[in-house]
């Protein structure tokens, strides 16, 4: 185990060995190309291209070629690579910096754009070339082709007869069990025996013949009940039919019942149900005549009826003309009279409206004179102030009483006014 391991390790180193001495080949390669580019630290193209050019399987020369076009476009972009980074934009006020930045992005896209137009032409230029190659080989295939199919075919003569043979024998028999009704690829027809293969015949044709035979007994049952089938569907019909027919006649019976009974009702006729009769006014119509009467004694009996129910309809629309008029009549009456309360009603209140405005007047006029007479008795002397207080005292009037209580009351009052007016009357004499 650890002898294979070590192999295993000195494989590996030899390996990496390899890779590094083919590596530094292609980058002295490299570097014929895109000078001294390649040891710039600002252009590291030998890390990407390496492994590009090892992994793509080109022969070297064609790969020298192919990058030989795009020197230009590398170099380019690494010259704008250093330029780039030193754009740093930290604020929105560098606008010189900004267009800086859109200068570069418009050359790094026309750089890109110049380099795409160069990879269309060269992979143009290999489809050009891969179908060349296409159409020589072709043109070979075309030549060879042919010659070893008909050597192939002289080649195995003896086996490609023997197939014929066999193919022959097949289809003989094949064709020989054909009408017998059994798959023939599920024998074994070219390597089957004569004799067991005549025997395989005689015993299909049996069986053949004993199908054929049970098929026509088959035939001959299903079309003697088919024919007892169509004999019950065509009883069956006629019962259908004449049942539809009992039923269309009903249905027309109760749908003309139904027109007839709208009929009387649209007229304005109402339905009896204990009398069993359609009652308008006076006049009647039985149930037994709806249900059975002609069309045309009917139509007959609904156009008298429709004669006597106008006469009817006029005279009580006449009646209730009448009764129309005379209840307008007395409505007008009615609000003549109620207009009439109205208007005196309204005059009264107007009347009292206007008494009571009156009285406000006067009792705010008497107000204000009162008052004046307040403020000038605040004016007058002590004495004078007492004799107008005797004359409010006096002023007073005393209401009109009916029961005797009452009367009591209003004397007992006028006499304490008295004694109230003596007292201060006294008491003014004896003032300074």
């Amino acid at each position: 185990m650890s002898k294979k391991k070590s192999t295993k390790g000195t494989n590996e180193e030899v390996n990496q060995e390899l890779n590094q001495e083919v590596n530094q080949e292609l980058k002295q390669e490299l570097e014929q190309v895109f000078g001294s580019s390649l040891e710039k630290e600002e252009a590291p193209l030998t890390p990407i291209l390496i492994p590009l050019i090892n992994e793509s399987g080109l022969e070297r020369p064609k790969a020298q070629v192919v990058l030989e076009n795009f020197t230009a476009f590398f170099n380019q972009a690494a010259e704008w690579e250093r330029q780039v980074k030193s754009i740093i934009i930290t604020d929105a006020g560098q606008k010189r910096e900004m267009k800086m930045a859109r200068e570069a992005r418009l050359a790094l896209k026309e750089i890109r754009t110049n380099a795409e137009k160069v990879k269309k032409k060269l992979k143009e230029n290999i489809l050009i070339e891969g179908r060349f190659i296409d159409g020589i080989y072709n043109s070979v295939v075309a030549v060879t082709k042919p010659l070893e199919e008909e050597l192939l075919e002289k080649e195995k003569f003896a086996e490609i007869q023997e197939e014929r043979r066999k193919e022959e024998i097949r289809l003989l028999r094949y064709n020989a069990l054909a009408p017998y009704e059994l798959d023939p690829n599920y024998y074994d027809l070219v390597n089957m025996p004569e004799e067991e293969f005549n025997q395989l015949l005689i015993n299909s044709k049996k069986v053949y013949e004993e199908n054929v035979l049970a098929r026509q007994r088959e035939e001959e049952e299903r079309i003697l009940k088919e024919q007892e089938a169509e004999l019950q569907r065509k009883r069956l019909e006629e019962e259908n039919a004449r049942l539809r027919k009992e039923a269309m006649e009903r249905e027309m019976a109760e749908r003309r019942k139904n027109e007839r009974i709208n009929a009387l009702f649209q007229i304005g006729f109402q339905f009896n149900s204990n009398t069993k009769q359609y009652v308008f006014e006076n006049i009647v119509v039985n149930f037994e005549q709806v249900v059975n009467d002609s069309p045309t004694d009917f139509k007959r009996m609904i156009a008298g009826i429709e004669i006597q129910v106008k006469k009817i309809k006029d005279a009580k629309k006449q009646e209730e003309l009448r009764i129309q008029q005379e209840r307008t009549r007395q409505e007008r009456e009615e609000w003549l009279r109620n207009e009439e309360v109205r208007l005196k009603k309204e005059a009264e209140e107007r009347i009292m409206k206007q008494a009571e405005q009156q009285r406000l007047e006067m009792e705010e006029a008497e107000r204000k004179r009162l008052a004046d007479e307040e403020f000038l008795s605040m004016l007058a002397p002590d004495k004078d102030k007492l004799k107008q207080l005797i004359s409010t005292f006096n002023a007073i009037k005393l209401p009109d009483v009916t029961t005797p209580d009452a009367k009591k009351i209003v004397n007992e009052v006028r006499i304490l006014v008295g004694r109230l007016t003596n007292h201060i009357s006294e008491s003014i004499r004896k003032l300074p």
